[in-house]
């Protein structure tokens, strides 16, 4: 439960927000019980992304916090809930980007299988992989490995009797 004074600090925040951004087209920073999140925090949340989420203190040295003081600041700005969800909402971003530039070059990289099944130069060999290719991609090969079951059960009898001839 929020106490009386951190009632009015959160309600203080928002107001003051409200009163700052009114009458601008600039991005809302993220809310939290904290307060919001500063543009130096969004700097470090970038820097930090860029960085491939490996080195979180050059990410703040970058987003402009002291040498001395980076590693700490990097630990801190990482637990706060509105800077993790600038990392997300970032990470979400660039996967969305790729998978829409994968998405044009994944039609020219077919196009290329079936130049390739269809030359009259390509070996047997090499059509039947492009062939493949193209089922997989299309989801029409959904296992490349025979499974063989190996419990058998074998009945031994010895015949202690002598053989008749």
């Amino acid at each position: 439960m929020v106490s009386g004074d951190n009632e009015k600090h959160i309600k203080n925040s928002f107001l003051n927000y409200i009163e700052l951004t009114a009458g601008t087209s600039a991005a809302a920073p993220v809310f939290c019980v904290g307060g919001y999140m500063t543009d130096q925090m969004e700097l470090f949340a970038i820097e930090y992304v860029r960085l491939g989420c490996k080195n979180a203190t050059q990410a703040a040295k970058i987003a402009g916090y002291s040498e001395k003081t980076a590693y700490s600041q990097a630990s801190d700005l990482l637990k706060r809930p509105e800077v993790r969800a600038k990392v997300e909402e970032l990470k979400s971003q660039i996967s969305q980007e790729v998978r829409d530039k994968m998405a044009v070059e994944v039609s020219s990289a077919i196009d290329a299988l079936v130049d390739i099944l269809h030359s009259p130069e390509t070996k047997d060999s090499d059509k039947i992989k492009c062939a493949t290719e193209i089922l997989d991609r299309a989801g029409f090969i959904t296992e490349n490995k025979v499974s063989v079951d190996t419990n058998m059960v074998y009945e031994i009898v010895i015949d202690d009797e002598e053989d008749p001839l």
